[in-house]
């Protein structure tokens, strides 16, 4: 029941800070599905690390949701693909970068200098998957793939980092208003 709770919260999650990011960071879009700050990818992070595999479920669940508001149309394997890349490429960058660095799965865990490295390992796999898949489909031509690549992978470092920071200062906040006792 648990499991079950924590897939609907990601889920939920996913869906109103990316509606909410497209809505209120028009300005940065640079083309679909691409934004110079790309704030989603920063609570992607968090779900992932926080939630963990129940987190990239949720967000595989919700995100064909998010693709036909963003594309209009998809075949099954494009909202299959994508799904997988905005769940799964997360999860597995962030398991890969935590057992390299030898680290607990935990925003505790990560040190001032973690948060940029990790941001910047999960920004660059997501898109990296993201515009092959879109140049593969053809929703974006090969002259286009560097830019859209260099640009989406900026919005989710910005992102990531923003977030990441964010939620780094507010466990350090909470932490010293409410100390542990002995």
């Amino acid at each position: 029941m648990l499991d079950a709770a924590l897939v609907a919260t990601s889920g939920g999650l996913w869906c109103i800070v990316w509606l909410a990011n497209k809505y209120l960071m028009a300005a940065t879009n640079v083309a679909p599905g691409i934004d110079l700050v790309f704030l989603p990818a920063g609570f992607r992070l968090l779900i992932v690390i926080v939630f963990g595999v129940w987190g990239a479920l949720g967000i595989f669940l919700t995100d064909p949701l998010l693709f036909l508001v963003e594309f209009k149309q998809g075949s099954f394997g494009e909202l299959f693909v994508n799904a997988l890349i905005s769940g799964f490429a997360p999860f597995f960058t962030v398991l890969g970068f935590f057992r390299l660095f030898g680290i607990r799965r935990s925003l505790m865990e990560l040190r001032p200098v973690h948060l940029p490295l990790l941001a910047l390992a999960v920004s660059v796999v997501t898109p990296l998957l993201f515009n092959l898949v879109f140049l593969a489909s053809g929703r974006e031509p090969p002259s286009a793939f560097l830019h859209n690549f260099t640009a989406m992978m900026t919005g989710d470092f910005l992102g990531c980092l923003l977030v990441a920071a964010l939620a780094r200062l507010g466990l350090a906040a909470a932490r010293a208003a409410f100390p542990r006792r002995p």
